[in-house]
């Protein structure tokens, strides 16, 4: 498996642009598949917006994995779409670090010894959802202690480590990922579950019938193989 540089991919290689919440059930599926198989996976983790705006531009990947699934729909009307798959729930909770705070219920955000890590919005997925979720609350972002802002949850992540703040709204998954931190759910009357969808572009798909062969294999393998992988990480698997 190779991950992003400055090679341009062969035909033999599958494309895969991903958001960054799902990099580590990814990596072990494209890892076993690229060994089962010998086809190489070109990867991009990043925020689902900085993704779309890629695939906006030109730079096209055959596979395209966001975060939620309002990325897929902003994507699905450019006509960009072909295959769609659905592979989990992605639920968002309220994380933090117990060495700087404890959090015992959503409404603890408030309080003042709390600094906020949040996803940027139009960028992280999470940082679209958290804002929504704010808004069902009725929670204004000026009665909130934002201290950063973050691309990704993996950064979100590390800026909860690291102290640069204390508190975030990332993915249970990623959340459990954390063995240091801890996290509270967010109450289901404010909640908003997304859907991780994978998506086929059609125009690399029907480009060539070696890559097309190869998505197919991956497909298959994300079917039998991958959901299980989602599943043994945390994530809420959906019925195909």
């Amino acid at each position: 498996m190779i991950s992003c540089n400055k090679k341009t991919p062969g035909n033999d290689t599958i494309i895969i642009f991903a958001g960054a919440g799902a990099k580590t059930p990814l990596q072990r599926i494209n890892q076993e598949f690229s060994k089962l198989y010998n086809i190489k996976i070109f990867n991009d983790f990043h925020g689902s917006g900085t993704l779309l705006h890629k695939i906006k531009s030109g730079v096209l990947p055959d596979i395209f994995i966001p975060a939620a699934a309002y990325w897929m729909e902003k994507c699905k009307k450019y006509q960009l779409i072909g295959k769609l798959i659905p592979i989990a729930a992605h639920i968002p909770v309220i994380v933090y670090n117990p060495k700087k705070i404890i959090i015992k219920q959503f409404h603890d955000l408030l309080k003042p010894s709390v600094s906020l890590a949040l996803g940027k919005v139009g960028v992280a997925a999470i940082g679209n959802v958290s804002e929504k979720i704010f808004n069902l609350a009725s929670i204004k972002k000026e009665s909130l202690k934002i201290t950063a802002y973050a691309y990704t949850v993996k950064q979100l992540l590390y800026y909860i480590k690291t102290g640069h703040a204390n508190v975030s709204v990332v993915w249970k998954a990623d959340a459990l990922e954390e063995p240091t931190l801890k996290y509270v759910h967010i109450p289901k009357k404010y909640n908003l579950i997304e859907t991780i969808q994978l998506g086929v572009l059609q125009k690399r798909y029907t480009a060539n019938n070696i890559r097309k062969k190869n998505i197919d294999l991956y497909l298959r393998f994300i079917k039998t193989r991958g959901l299980k992988v989602f599943k043994n990480h945390g994530f809420t698997v959906l019925p195909l």
